[in-house]
């Protein structure tokens, strides 16, 4: 569950079961079934925090909850550089 976890969490972007299957050694390949029951995993483990691992289109990836949404657009809005005279 960790890897899987540091991979999604890393990466910024949604990944297919296939390309989790790739961050694990020829000899520790996964199959697809035990991905998506620690991707199971990792979603009750996210229920009662700010993030979420849902499933889209393109594969899986996480993300914080739309809730929280008002908050971190104040914090990622750009500020007028401050210059000093």
């Amino acid at each position: 569950i960790n890897i899987l976890e540091v991979i999604l969490l890393t990466q910024g972007r949604a990944l297919s079961l296939e390309e989790l299957q790739k961050a694990f050694s020829d000899n520790e390949i996964p199959i697809k079934a035990d991905i998506k029951t620690a991707l199971q995993a990792l979603q009750t483990r996210y229920q009662d925090t700010g993030m979420e691992l849902i499933e889209v289109a393109s594969g899986y990836r996480i993300q914080s909850k739309a809730v929280y949404a008002p908050w971190l657009l104040r914090y990622l809005e750009e500020k007028p550089p401050k210059y000093s005279r």
